[in-house]
C-alpha cells in the first residue's frame, strides 16, 4: 500500500475577541488596536503563524517599549505571541487566530 509522508503538528486554536480582549488588559499602554485591523483580516478567516522563544536584547527591547510605553514600532501579532512564548505566559508551536464575527 502506498503511504502518504506526513507530519502532525499541535495547532492552539483562539478566538479573535478573546485574543484582543486578552492584549488590550495584558499590555493597556500598547497601541495594538486588534488582530483584525493589525493583520488586515476579514470575516471568516483565520491568521496562522509559529511562534518560536527566538529574541534578543535589541529585539526585547523593542517589543517591551511598543508593549509597555506605546512606542509605536510597527510590531505586530507575531512579536506578541512570540514575546508571550519568550516570558513563558504561552505555549511555543503553531497558531491560528479564527475571525468570525
Amino acid at each position: 500500500m502506498l503511504r502518504l509522508k506526513m507530519t502532525s503538528v499541535v495547532t492552539h486554536k483562539v478566538d479573535y475577541a478573546d485574543w484582543d480582549r486578552f492584549v488590550k488588559k495584558r499590555f493597556p499602554n500598547c497601541p495594538y488596536d486588534s488582530v483584525v485591523s493589525e493583520e488586515e483580516l476579514s470575516n471568516d478567516s483565520t491568521w496562522s503563524c509559529n511562534v518560536e522563544i527566538a529574541m534578543n536584547e535589541i529585539g526585547l527591547k523593542e517589543i517591551e517599549d511598543y508593549l509597555f510605553k506605546g512606542e509605536d514600532t510597527s510590531m505586530g501579532t507575531h512579536n506578541i505571541l512570540c514575546y508571550l512564548a519568550y516570558k513563558k505566559e504561552i505555549p511555543t508551536g503553531h497558531y491560528n487566530i479564527d475571525v468570525c464575527w
